[in-house]
């Protein structure tokens, strides 16, 4: 992400794989499910990389993040920023609480 910084909480390290519910809305992917890669979490939300292009504005759930990432179920997000990188999508989710 370029320009000025606008993350509102201080991150830590996040490597773990999760499972990501894409939204209802998409009618064309047949797989609502994804498998996605964290790179950093804060309280209020995290970068990951996943295969599947994110649309701005998007919601999606984290599946089962409990056992990897300490936070109680269910966990929705919104993409706040999705780019392409190396092959895959990076993205900024900030937590729906």
């Amino acid at each position: 992400m370029t320009g000025l910084e606008k993350r509102r909480s201080e991150r830590s390290e996040f490597r773990q794989t999760l499972e990501l519910e894409l939204s209802a809305v998409r009618e064309t992917d047949a797989l609502s499910v994804r498998r996605a890669f964290g790179l950093d979490i804060s309280s209020g939300g995290m970068a990951m990389v996943t295969d599947v292009a994110l649309a701005e504005g998007e919601i999606v759930r984290l599946l089962d993040p409990k056992s990897s990432a300490g936070f109680d179920l269910p966990v929705f997000a919104e993409v706040r920023w999705a780019v392409p990188a190396n092959g895959h999508w990076r993205a900024g989710l900030r937590f729906l609480m």
